[in-house]
């Protein structure tokens, strides 16, 4: 990957500059760092991409706020991730178009995948979560979860609900009580 990574990034910002346009645009989401990091999930292309133009060119600042203004909603979501990143001052002057954005957004991170908007994604990056009060409302959600009747909305059957996950007899789907590791988003297991 390393070596992908080394092509894409030839030469100086400006001749870069539009193969890594082209490679967040084709993604097939974008890639949730957090999440990975919390599932010990390997780091994407794009991610590893983006991590390697942040330290090979530290002024690409200028191009990633340009990026924000792209038509593509995954490559403002990448720039905005390099921005924050970067702890740039830019951030105070975020288009409306990626902080009040409604436009749907593919999360992906392994196996899981979510989808947000980008108004919601650029929210969370800029506002982090307080992981000790997610983790209470996680050990919430569990305990209400637990013990209690559920029906599978796949096949109707009826199932009582263990600690962390359950798994319906009839039609083997799975249901966890950690559906949704950062608030507002909406996995996909």
């Amino acid at each position: 990957m390393l070596h992908k990574v080394d092509e894409v990034l030839a030469g100086r910002l400006t001749e870069a500059w539009p193969r890594v346009v082209q490679a967040w645009r084709k993604a097939p989401g974008v890639f949730d760092g957090a999440m990975a990091a919390a599932l010990g999930e390997p780091e994407a292309f794009e991610y590893t991409l983006l991590h390697a133009l942040l330290k090979r060119y530290p002024d690409c600042e200028l191009m990633l706020f340009a990026g924000t203004r792209d038509p593509s909603p995954q490559m403002r979501a990448y720039c905005l991730i390099g921005l924050v990143e970067l702890r740039s001052r830019y951030l105070k002057e975020l288009p409306p178009i990626v902080t009040k954005s409604s436009e749907k957004l593919s999360l992906v991170c392994g196996s899981i995948q979510g989808e947000t908007t980008l108004g919601d994604f650029a929210y969370e990056l800029m506002h982090p979560v307080d992981m000790k009060q997610h983790q209470e409302e996680l050990r919430r959600a569990e305990a209400e979860w637990a013990g209690k009747e559920r029906t599978c909305p796949k096949c109707r059957n009826r199932f009582i609900a263990a600690k962390n996950w359950s798994q319906c007899a009839q039609c083997r789907t799975s249901f966890f009580a950690r559906q949704v590791p950062y608030p507002r988003r909406k996995l996909v297991v």
